[in-house]
């Protein structure tokens, strides 16, 4: 990337779903001339660069935000430093977040171009907002619970680059204790992998090929090679290859729309490439704490099952289908009531 960044950044543009409920008030923002309402249309449309921008940048980067105002603050701050290096597009939807998030992105961070959505229909859906705007050559869906140090983002573009076959990287994800993020690079998840994941034959066997296939265990953390999936919370895309697959599926509304990307990605021919050059930290779970809610949980099980529904049944047995019908829907039900029981010991205690 340049030395420098000399370019007129476009102005930061304020959107609202057309979905949406109108008496649910948006995220306070300051007034600002340069703040417009994009409305009427289904998806956000690719914003239209004013007559003094210059060229498109050569990354666009897209962030979806629900109630991250404090890691997000973070994770553009570290962007920042990238922009220092090169023109680079950073591209917010924050999706109804009540915690001020939209207000904290638009004040601190004048150069970001902000989407606020009144309501929350998803991530997807709101990634989808956002890679409409995006102008960029490369692509990156990033987290806002994610800090990424100062050029990372160049030095992956580089190696996206030198790998015209490649159609998407992940680099290293780490938690804040320095441990390995083990879904930066994944197997697609198959009845028995999915089995041997949650009754934690995974973990006791973390190097196995067999066990540790939904972990692509073939893989050694700090080994360069194709994967069948990386993690949506660092995914550089080329560009040609996003308009080649399309845009993400809506009907997940939370989790496995990154791996259902990737599947769709291999099936157009498009491998998936897991680089652990660059290391980016990730807090993990930051917008829905440790413990899922009744409604997230519903959204993970649901999503397990579209998974399932989508690339597996079409190729199994309607009994086969049924049973893991039944267990990913049993899980559902079990984990519920352990969340409750949790929950209810946490009042508790704290009484």
């Amino acid at each position: 990337m340049p030395a420098t960044d000399t370019r007129t950044h476009p102005p930061t543009t304020m959107a609202t779903h057309p979905s949406a409920d109108p008496g649910v008030s948006r995220a306070r923002t300051p007034p600002r001339p340069d703040l417009k309402d994009v409305t009427g249309t289904d998806v956000a449309p690719r914003a239209t660069a004013a007559p003094d921008v210059e060229p498109a940048p050569l990354v666009s980067v897209v962030i979806v935000t629900f109630n991250s105002r404090d890691t997000i603050r973070a994770c553009l701050a570290s962007l920042a430093e990238e922009r220092a290096l090169g023109p680079l597009e950073v591209i917010v939807v924050d999706n109804a977040s009540n915690d001020e998030t939209g207000y904290a992105v638009a004040t601190e961070f004048p150069w970001v171009q902000l989407i606020v959505n009144r309501t929350n229909a998803g991530f997807a859906r709101a990634m989808n907002e956002g890679l409409a705007f995006a102008r960029g050559e490369y692509l990156l869906l990033l987290n806002p619970d994610t800090v990424v140090p100062a050029g990372t983002i160049g030095r992956a573009v580089a190696e996206l680059a030198a790998h015209p076959h490649v159609g998407m990287l992940g680099c290293k994800l780490v938690r804040p204790d320095g441990s390995f993020d083990h879904a930066c690079k994944r197997g697609f998840p198959t009845v028995l992998s999915a089995l041997y994941y949650f009754t934690g034959l995974a973990g006791h066997f973390p190097d196995s090929p067999r066990f540790a296939q939904y972990t692509a265990a073939h893989l050694g953390i700090d080994e360069t090679g194709r994967v069948d999936a990386i993690n949506g919370a660092f995914m550089l895309v080329r560009r040609s290859a996003a308009d080649d697959v399309g845009e993400l599926d809506e009907r997940y509304w939370l989790w496995a729309e990154d791996l259902d990307w990737c599947h769709r990605f291999w099936e157009k021919n498009w491998e998936v490439l897991y680089w652990p050059e660059v290391e980016v930290l990730h807090l993990k779970s930051a917008s829905v704490g440790e413990h899922r809610s009744l409604r997230l949980n519903f959204a993970f099980h649901r999503s397990i099952w579209l998974f399932y529904k989508k690339h597996h049944a079409p190729h199994r047995s309607s009994a086969l289908s049924a049973l893991v019908a039944v267990g990913v829907w049993s899980k559902f039900l079990g984990s519920t009531a352990a969340n409750a029981l949790r929950a209810r010991r946490s009042s508790t205690a704290g009484t």
